[in-house]
């Protein structure tokens, strides 16, 4: 479905010259005319365009489709629903998908998303665990259900579902911080350590890059190794301007070797982007 939806959005954002017509689109993926217009509608609900493509793709699936196709227009529709944040109509949408295939474990991974957003980590959990216990394969779920175990003080289970996760994509960013932040909280520093040093040699986001050198930033203030803990929360800074915890970290580590002005900077600066976010 992935590939799918990703060659429906690159042919929809291709600049075509306008003497293409539809069969030239089919061909150039391999679809029929009516598989490129729908994929292109998949692709605008999963990209936030759910208003305007939500009735015709409901249209196509009142109309009869197969399996498949229903199946990718009940996920579209429900990560439509999900990135507009209107989450009665999404779990409507996997209700119903989810009483029409119970044995699809993607209903009940879409319903632990929307617990995260409501910010009900044990109930997404359990959600997580559902389509785990349908799927036990499911990498996107498996994932999720650690770093929830984790946040909610289940280490052990993080930490063995963590490294399930590294045996099937040792370079799995999520995966690599999620063990390293695991071990750390299980006191194992070197072993939590030298994953934060793998995981920044990966293709991490700024957000992940800041969180993995605010943890060795710590950890070497904690050694006593002051200098390499400021250097890392000062690059921490630098790589996610907009992180409160690694502002706030620097602050500290800048109060402890008496630079009083750069950590009132770092802290008014943590201040903004916490408006900022709350804003959002």
């Amino acid at each position: 479905f992935f590939f799918k939806q990703k060659t429906a959005y690159e042919i929809s954002t291709r600049d075509w010259s306008s003497d293409v017509c539809s069969s030239d689109l089919a061909a150039a993926a391999g679809w029929d005319a009516g598989e490129i217009d729908r994929q292109r509608l998949l692709a605008r609900a999963q990209t936030g365009e759910i208003r305007a493509v939500e009735a015709p793709i409901a249209r196509s699936l009142e109309a009869g489709v197969d399996d498949a196709t229903a199946e990718e227009c009940y996920e579209a529709l429900a990560e439509g629903f999900i990135g507009a944040y209107r989450m009665n109509e999404a779990l409507e949408c996997l209700g119903f998908w989810s009483r029409w295939q119970p044995s699809n474990p993607r209903p009940a991974y879409w319903a632990g998303t929307i617990e995260e957003r409501y910010e009900r980590p044990v109930l997404a959990l359990e959600k997580y665990l559902e389509a785990l216990a349908l799927d036990p394969g499911m990498h996107e779920a498996r994932v999720r259900a650690a770093r929830l175990e984790l946040d909610t003080g289940k280490l052990e289970e993080a930490r063995v579902r963590f490294e399930a996760c590294l045996a099937e994509r040792p370079d799995e960013p999520e995966a690599v911080i999620g063990l390293a932040d695991c071990l750390l909280r299980l006191g194992d520093l070197p072993a939590a350590r030298s994953l934060y040093h793998d995981a920044l040699t990966t293709d991490l986001l700024p957000a992940q890059a800041a969180a993995a050198l605010t943890e060795l930033g710590q950890m070497a203030l904690g050694e006593g190794v002051v200098e390499r803990g400021v250097s890392l929360l000062a690059e921490a800074v630098a790589t996610d301007p907009r992180g409160t915890r690694a502002r706030l970290s620097y602050a500290a580590a800048l109060a402890r070797i008496g630079d009083r002005q750069g950590a009132e900077r770092q802290r008014a600066g943590a201040e903004r982007s916490e408006e900022h976010t709350s804003e959002l």
